[in-house]
């Protein structure tokens, strides 16, 4: 009876152990990144829906028809500012 006790104790040690390395679970910062409008993105839309939260949209000169709608914190710069 003992030994029984025993072996259940060890099996319920082992699968919380083996469940705690499986489900150790770290949060991961991704590094801001900068978009090239339109080398990665034909539009700046694109470009904003894709981007995350401290990303830098880059715009390179042209003329671009759209409406945007910006709706996260990012640095959105063109390339010649006049």
């Amino acid at each position: 009876m003992k030994l029984r006790l025993v072996s259940g104790i060890m099996v319920a040690l082992l699968i919380a152990n083996m469940l705690t390395l499986t489900f150790n679970v770290q949060v991961a910062e991704a590094e801001p990144v900068t978009i090239i409008v339109p080398d990665d993105y034909a539009k700046i839309q694109w470009a904003v829906g894709n981007a995350s939260d401290g990303d830098t949209i880059f715009v390179k000169n042209g003329t671009y028809y759209e409406q945007m709608v910006v709706n996260k914190t990012l640095s959105l710069i063109g390339e010649n500012k006049k």
